[in-house]
């Protein structure tokens, strides 16, 4: 390990290149918010090294009082503060009509057209490809993910809302926001395979999430004849 070789695979292919690298103190070098880190840090804290003996059994349970895990390892706390916009971060038209709210979301619908498109990957499928190959370079892909939602959310945040839908606005960037933070989680697999663990479930929910709101808001619009006559988004 110290070489950067994994003792489970054999040479040449045991590079551990994608792996956290050791500081010359031993520590694992780590970002402040890396979750596998952080437990690895309280469990040694809690003296569970004591708890096991030679043959790998545990011996005592006592080091379970005193272990407090990372407020970090709540898969609630994961992702819910990159939701951070409110009413006060958009700016909204004074009208509800037709007009602009149709306006509105097809700039919305041909934003995403633009910096998502339709044959964007999934990040899912691309970490399902990265586990199945045992090879996480293909994680880097999701930097273009990361980046286009951002360029997203900056076309999406410079429009006027029509003054009915300024909570449908909020929320949109909410989601996406949310989604950005769990790429990112994503993508450190290597370094945190914890916090990919804990956040698989949260980002599943999310998509589902999404995909119930954008329905609801589009049988909003057709309730309303919002598109009549017109190209619905």
């Amino acid at each position: 390990i110290a070489q950067n070789r994994d003792p489970l695979k054999a040479a040449p292919g045991d590079a551990l290149e994608s792996l956290p690298k050791y500081a010359a103190t031993g520590d694992v070098a780590r970002g402040a918010d890396n979750v596998t880190a952080a437990l690895t840090e309280t469990l040694l804290a809690s003296g569970v090294l004591g708890a096991i003996d030679a043959e790998g059994n545990v011996v005592s349970t006592d080091f379970l009082k005193r272990l407090a895990l990372p407020p970090n390892l709540d898969p609630a706390n994961v992702i819910k503060d990159a939701a951070n916009v409110t009413k006060k971060d958009i700016r909204v038209l004074p009208t509800g009509e037709a007009a602009a709210v149709r306006a509105y979301f097809n700039a919305i619908a041909a934003a995403y057209e633009r910096q998502i498109g339709s044959n964007q990957q999934s990040d899912l499928v691309i970490l399902a490809n990265a586990l199945r190959d045992d090879d996480y370079t293909g994680l880097d892909a999701l930097e273009a993910h990361v980046a286009s939602i951002d360029r997203l959310i900056r076309e999406i945040r410079g429009l006027a809302v029509p003054s009915p839908y300024t909570d449908v606005a909020v929320r949109e960037l909410n989601y996406l926001l949310q989604t950005r933070k769990a790429i990112e989680v994503i993508r450190n697999t290597a370094t945190d395979p914890l916090a990919t663990l804990i956040i698989i479930p949260q980002r599943i929910a999310l998509l589902d999430d999404m995909a119930q709101f954008h329905l609801a808001v589009s049988r909003e619009l057709h309730d309303r004849n919002i598109f009549t006559g017109a190209k619905t988004p």
